[in-house]
């Protein structure tokens, strides 16, 4: 349990679409830059088509009708009391924009839903998807500004690597983390 709740990761599912349409919304309504997988400015599919969003994500789970530049991935939802309160992307493997900056694993936590304690309970959830994947060392990247996140990395064992430019925040350098799995 964490921030007093119990805590669930779940595969994308319609019992729980309103909840997550409504996720959504909250991100767009804070004008934030990084929406989570399938509801962002340019892939609205998850709004758009909830069942098409479902079956994509399926078959790029298993490696199938991935887009150029694309790597196998399997999207998490977190659910706290039957609401979605945040999403995880777990890469299945890296490509060199990943290497670079992205990572394994990609996250977000509602607005409203920050500070309450989930997101570290979320990522070891994430980390232990990663080693049944048979990964046993796992890249995860930050922005440096992004403190939060860099705290809940290095709590569950990040070890910085690097900082470089960031190719997706314009003047923003991008912290790298590797977490290797334990015996």
């Amino acid at each position: 349990m964490c921030g007093g709740q119990d805590m669930r990761m779940v595969l994308p599912c319609r019992e729980l679409q309103a909840s997550f349409v409504d996720m959504v919304h909250e991100f767009h309504a804070r004008g934030e830059q990084h929406y989570p997988h399938g509801a962002s400015a340019d892939d609205r599919l998850a709004l758009d088509d909830f069942e098409a969003y479902v079956r994509r994500v399926d078959a790029w789970s298993r490696g199938e009708n991935l887009p150029p530049g694309y790597v196998p991935g399997t999207p998490y939802w977190l659910v706290v009391a039957d609401r979605v309160v945040g999403t995880l992307e777990l890469r299945h493997e890296l490509n060199e924009k990943l290497a670079y900056e992205g990572g394994h694993i990609g996250y977000c936590i509602r607005p409203t839903d920050r500070q309450k304690g989930y997101m570290t309970g979320f990522f070891r959830m994430g980390l232990e998807k990663a080693w049944e994947l048979g990964l046993t060392r796992v890249l995860i990247t930050c922005a440096r500004s992004n403190t939060a996140s860099a705290r809940v990395i290095q709590r569950c064992g990040g070890v910085l690597e690097d900082e470089r430019p960031s190719r997706l925040h314009r003047g923003e350098f991008a912290q790298r983390y590797w977490i290797e799995r334990q015996p």
